[in-house]
């Protein structure tokens, strides 16, 4: 996901361990390690969140 300042954050999504059985497989090898690369220099949403003071009680 990408914030306002164009920054690129990431986070888990919760989603029942059933459904990944029926989620199809539809990237490229090239895909696949273009999101590799965007979560290898991303930050996490808890570290953005305290970096910039956005977030729950803020």
């Amino acid at each position: 996901m990408a914030v306002s300042t164009g920054e690129q954050i990431w986070g888990l999504i919760d989603i029942p361990p059933a459904t990944f059985d029926t989620i199809p497989e539809t990237l490229d090898a090239a895909s696949k390690r273009d999101i590799l690369s965007r979560l290898g220099t991303a930050v996490t949403v808890a570290a953005w969140f305290e970096r910039t003071g956005h977030g729950p009680g803020a």
